[in-house]
């Protein structure tokens, strides 16, 4: 894991959306590529890795690897 000086902060994980684990990520940066899938992004002292993002609206939803259902994706909000 990265030492924190060296993060960027990209965006904040929101509420989940349906069932499989989706959540919404409203991203404070232009720069969308860093939501394709397999990117790795910190977030407090977790690695999440991309594995599917698409554009909703003014933000994105974005699955992310092991984050299977609705209660796992809650624990994310705020991050």
């Amino acid at each position: 894991m990265s030492d924190v000086g060296d993060l960027l902060e990209i965006g904040t994980i929101g509420r989940a959306h349906g069932t499989k684990g989706e959540v919404v990520v409203r991203l404070i940066t232009d720069r969308v590529e860093r939501l394709e899938s397999g990117s790795k992004l910190s977030a407090d002292e977790r690695e999440l890795v991309v594995e599917t993002s698409r554009p909703h609206q003014d933000r994105w939803l974005v699955r992310f690897d092991g984050i299977k259902t609705r209660d796992q994706a809650e624990k994310l909000r705020g991050w």
